[in-house]
Order: C-alpha cells, then structure tokens, then sequence
C-alpha cells in the first residue's frame, strides 16, 4: 500500500509540506439534540458510540499556520498528493485548490423550510412577466396536442420493447386514458386570465401554473408548490427545458454571449429579486431537453448543440456559503419521508443563453429559527485530511471486491480531486422533524475514470460523464464524523 506525505502547496508560494499521521476512519455523523451540537457514530457490532461537544468551544482551528500564511495574502492553497492501493488500480491523484471563506467565526444555526407567500410569488412573476397580461397555465390538452403525445409514447414503448429494457417509461393504462382524453378534447383553448397566488391543491400544498405571451408569440411560464416542508418555484421560456450537463469549460455550444456578461445578468435578477444574500457557487454548461405539454420529457435525447450558461447561487451565513453539491456519494432519500424526509438545499438555478433567461429555478428556501453557536471550534485541516485519506482507503477495498466481476474488468479507477471547499451544510436536527441544523462541512470534489480489460474507458459516474460539482466526501468540519449528503446525518 503506497501513502505519500501530504503536501499543502500555495499556488504563487513556496511549496510547504506537513506530514499525516495514520488515524482511524470517522464513520456516519448524525446530529445531537437540543443544545448538543455533535454526535459520532460508528456502527461497531450494531453499536452507536456518541461523542459531544455540549460547553460549544469557542475559537476556529481549521487550518495550519502554512494555510493561514497563504490566506493573509489573499492566495488559495492547494493540497498536492496521491494515493494508490495495494492492488495498483484504485487510485487517488490530488491536485485540488482548497476554498475556505475569508472570515473570522463558524456558526452552527438551527433553520427550518418555508412555504413560499403569494409576495414572494408575485415579485418573481414581477421580475420574469412585468406588466404582462397573466393567464391560467393549467389548461386542458387539445387534440392536436394529445395526438402528437401518443405518437411519441407508442414509438418509446416499441423502442424499449425491442432493446429488452426493463421497466416501461410509460404504461399501457397511461396511453389508453390519453386515447381517452382525444375523443372529447376540444380542438382550441381559450386562455383564462389568472390571479398571481397560490393554489391550494388536495394534497395541502400551494401550487402555481401561470403562463403570458411574449412578444415573439411564445409563451412565458412560472410554476411551483409551496409547502413548509418543500418549496420551489420555476420560470422557464415556452415548452423548452434545460439541465446542467458539465463543468463550465469555454463558451458553451451556440452561445456567442460573454461568461462575464451573463453572470452580470443572473447577478442583475438576484438583486432584483431581493435575494442579496446569495453568491454564485457552482458554474456550468447546461444543455436542452423538450418537455411537451402533457406528453413526454425524453431527458436522455439531450440536444449538446443548443447550451447555455448555467449559475447556481447559495445562501450565505455570516459570509460562508452554503456548498453547492450537485451529485454526493452515498445511499438516496428514502421514497418515505416518515424515514427520511428531504434535507433543504436551498439554492437558485439561472439557466442563460443568447436570448437571456432561459430557465430559472428556486429550490428548498430556508429561514433562521436561531443561533445555536455564533463561533465553533473546528477541527485542524491536517486531521480532515487523514480523514479523507482513511476514508479512501475503504472505498478502494470495497471496489476491490467486485473490480473483477462482471463482463468487464476494471483495471484503472482513478478519482481527481480538484477542489476542496469549507462552507455550510444543513443535516438532521435529531428528534425534531420542522428544522435542521446548519453546519460547516468540507467537501471533496472529484471527477473519475475508468479502464476496462476490454480496452474500453468512461469518464464520469455515469455513461454521460457528468461529474459536475460531485462530491465524493462530505466530512463534519466540527468532529470530523462522515456525512451522507443525500440522507442529511
């Protein structure tokens, strides 16, 4: 098993190297109750081993004194190694810089969702629509419309009939309640005009389907639910959809405006919005999909020949943003959410091209409840870094065991880390269901590939090769205990 020394390298300084020493691997973090801030679990023999921090220390130790030197001068350090496993096939090269916001105190903040109010609603059609004549978004399908949606169903259900796939995209019963639908749909809808406020649905939630006509003749839509546990409202232009597909990397495919020009426009509409308190922490290209009316959303026909800018904004705390993650490591939510309910990850999607916004999305807003600690003491990063390693280390036995399984052998995993950052991250407040405790965290993000014995490789977690803004590891700044993003503990 081959363990380099860790290097922490500033970008325009002397490279200054501080040597690991081998720990223990920190298991799951699940939150404390009430005033306790911490608990680590472990999971030995079926076991719960906690640790607590209940006197909240005071004071901030996250970095060592070379870090501290390359911050005072306002340069971004790096963490240099690599690690490769007995085996010589999973391996880890870092070359990552490491983003750690510029202040003096760390809080732990108790927050809770809100349901978004007919205000709110009524200032993002006022920034999107302006004075527009506002109609009914919920209309029913016409015949025209019902059609083209059953043509396309019968030609994906014959396709993934013939390719052996398992597991309709659509059932028969949908395409027998749409054939349905024809015989008395009407051949011409009459838009009704509509009040900007939330619906009140028969599951409980407020939700939204507006529409207005631009002056091209296309229509401008804004939907969304509203709910104290889950809220989010959208903007998008006519029937058309986009989705991040990659990391920023130049201009994307058929944009001629400048990266510059449309991170002032989303800027432009954040303060327009009166969301003052969001900064941009995630940068990327984005690419089209068609959602039509009533019909389909075929996500894997992705058109990469119309892109856009994408620009995600988080909240900040005291000036520490909340991390952007798009993708994590580890188990999913639970489709129960007595088990699991979902973790807010408040955040704004702006979706830019030639023609402006083309999308926008506002997911999971949050609200303070209190201040449990206005300065924690954090852990050094050397021990985050031991910790990432440890952790490593595990995930590379783990993938060891079924490298050779399989038609094809992997012979190369190779994870790149390429940034590490310290921002804030909302996970379980145990034995309460209403609210959630903000944390700092690090984040480790990586892009990966993979060699087969057949000659054949793949860049990314998935066929497309999408590793945008994935982190591999979520790790407790506070107690260095590990986190499940997608399970929030």
């Amino acid at each position: 098993m081959i363990v380099k020394r860790y290097k922490i390298v500033s970008i325009k300084a002397a490279i200054l190297c501080i040597i690991i020493l081998t720990g223990c691997f920190f298991s799951a973090c699940q939150p404390t109750p009430d005033n306790t801030i911490i608990i680590g679990k472990d999971g030995i023999d079926g076991k719960t081993v906690e640790t607590q921090n209940p006197d909240f220390t005071e004071g901030n130790n996250i970095v060592t004194p070379e870090i501290s030197d390359s911050i005072s001068k306002n340069v971004k350090p790096a963490w240099i190694d690599q690690y490769l496993d007995e085996h010589g096939i999973f391996e880890v090269n870092i070359n990552a810089e490491v983003d750690i916001p510029n202040v003096n105190n760390f809080p732990v903040i108790r927050v809770r969702p809100f349901a978004f109010s007919d205000e709110q609603l009524k200032k993002v059609a006022d920034v999107f629509f302006g004075d527009t004549t506002i109609y009914d978004g919920d209309v029913p399908l016409t015949k025209e419309e019902i059609a083209q949606a059953i043509v396309e169903i019968k030609a994906q259900m014959k396709e993934a009939k013939e390719n052996g796939w398992s597991g309709a995209i659509y059932s028969n019963d949908y395409l027998v309640e749409l054939e349905e639908k024809y015989e008395n749909a009407p051949s011409i809808i009459g838009l009704q005009e509509s009040d900007i406020s939330w619906v009140k649905a028969d599951d409980g939630k407020g939700k939204i389907d507006i529409i207005t006509k631009s002056n091209d003749g296309s229509y401008y839509r804004i939907t969304g639910i509203s709910s104290d546990s889950s809220s989010s409202i959208e903007f998008r232009k006519d029937l058309s959809n986009y989705q991040i597909t990659g990391t920023l990397k130049g201009q994307p495919v058929g944009v001629k405006m400048t990266e510059t020009n449309a991170k002032e426009l989303a800027e432009d509409y954040v303060n327009a919005l009166g969301l003052n308190k969001f900064q941009i922490t995630g940068t990327f290209t984005g690419s089209q999909y068609m959602v039509r009316k009533g019909g389909t959303s075929r996500q894997d026909n992705i058109n990469y020949d119309n892109q856009c800018y994408v620009f995600c904004f988080t909240r900040t705390i005291d000036g520490i943003p909340l991390t952007y993650v798009q993708m994590a490591s580890g188990d999913t939510d639970s489709e129960d959410d007595l088990y699991a309910p979902p973790i807010p990850k408040e955040h704004l999607e702006f979706y830019i091209n030639d023609f402006g916004i083309v999308n926008f999305k506002w997911s999971d807003p949050i609200e303070e409840v209190e201040r449990v600690s206005n300065n924690i003491k954090l852990k050094d990063f050397k021990d985050i870094q031991e910790i990432f390693i440890n952790q490593m280390k595990i995930i590379g036995e783990g993938r060891n065991k079924i490298y050779k399984t399989g038609t094809k052998q992997v012979i190369n995993d190779l994870v790149n880390v390429n940034k590490v950052s310290l921002g804030m991250m909302a996970i379980i407040d145990k034995n309460k269901t209403s609210t959630y405790l903000l944390i700092p965290v690090w984040d480790f993000f990586v892009t990966v590939h993979k060699d087969y014995s057949d000659g054949t490789s793949q860049d990314g977690w998935n066929p497309a090769g999408n590793d945008s803004a994935y982190s591999i590891l979520t790790v407790n700044a506070i107690d260095g205990s590990i986190i499940n993003r997608n399970l929030g503990y």
